[in-house]
């Protein structure tokens, strides 16, 4: 997948660049969608994120869970969905402003603690771990 900024639109015509047909959507990949988006400080990064439809699908479920107070079936789709989806920083951002409102439903209706995971303390993807003994995707023997 090659990615380009809105400046590949405007290449001069003689360029074999301005003769390729170019998307201007946002790649997807099965339910996920790549974006630009602002992290928790001020700059921006790319990100994967669970696309609209997919997501409405789960705040329905969540919000029909919590309202039928089965504390069981709240805790273990929620950790499910936190086991389930990788957490990169769009998807981490989406389950948490998910679980704040579904949390916020919870107390309101129950009178009692959010029984699903910690909005706040989600687990987050921030890299590959380094093994040693591989080099350039090599593992070393002896």
């Amino acid at each position: 997948m090659l990615m380009a900024t809105e400046h590949a639109l405007t290449m001069p015509k003689a360029s074999d660049w301005s003769r390729e047909k170019w998307l201007t959507r946002l790649p997807e990949f099965s339910e996920f969608v790549m974006v630009h988006e602002p992290r928790e400080g001020a700059e921006y990064a790319w990100s994967w994120r669970i696309q609209e439809r997919v997501l409405n699908g789960l705040q329905q479920h969540l919000v029909a869970l919590v309202k039928v107070g089965d504390v069981g079936q709240v805790r273990h789709e929620t950790t499910h969905w936190v086991r389930f989806y990788p957490m990169y920083g769009g998807v981490r951002r989406q389950i948490r402003r998910m679980y704040r409102g579904a949390a916020k439903l919870w107390a309101a209706t129950r009178k009692s603690d959010w029984p699903g995971p910690d909005p706040e303390r989600l687990p987050a993807m921030i890299g590959f771990r380094k093994d040693p003994g591989v080099v350039a995707g090599v593992k070393r023997v002896g």
